[in-house]
């Protein structure tokens, strides 16, 4: 199975996804409430629904990679069994 995503794209996408977007969301909710800012609500269930879009495409991500390390490591295991085989 193919990784969605490079390691260095996942671990920056993540940063933004877990710190970065929930921080501007925080900051820009106190705004909203404070300035009475137009459609503030909008904006901010806007970047709340990109957070989560962002987060599943994180979460298949990872599940790619586990599963992809699983079958690596079959197929290693494997391999090492039958040239060990041969070998006796």
């Amino acid at each position: 199975m193919k990784v969605l995503l490079p390691d260095k794209v996942y671990d920056a996408l993540l940063l933004i996804a877990q710190y970065v977007i929930p921080a501007i969301g925080t900051f820009f909710g106190a705004l909203v409430t404070i300035w009475n800012i137009p459609y503030g609500e909008q904006i901010l269930a806007s970047l709340m629904a990109l957070d989560t879009a962002l987060g599943v495409l994180l979460g298949v991500s990872l599940k790619n990679w586990k599963t992809s390390k699983v079958v690596e490591d079959v197929q290693t295991e494997s391999e090492q069994g039958q040239w060990k085989e041969g070998e006796q």
